[in-house]
């Protein structure tokens, strides 16, 4: 889960900027691409906030993620 939360915004900058162009953004655009940039901006937070809330804080490793 934290490795999502660290490469979902990289994966989606790339996606983004690979996007084709049509000319100038025009306005509507613009705010379609701010609007997609901010709901993936949130989801690597929803994901920590998730790991925060399973934190148990025995003093062991936690949030361990095996390959």
């Amino acid at each position: 889960m934290l490795s999502a939360a660290i490469f979902i915004p990289i994966f989606a900058a790339v996606a983004l900027a690979l996007l084709p162009r049509r000319g100038d953004l025009t306005t509507g655009s613009e705010r379609r691409l701010q609007a997609i940039a901010t709901v993936i901006a949130a989801l690597p937070l929803g994901l920590i906030v998730i790991a925060w809330l399973g934190f148990k804080g025995t003093g062991s490793f936690e949030q361990v993620e095996a390959l």
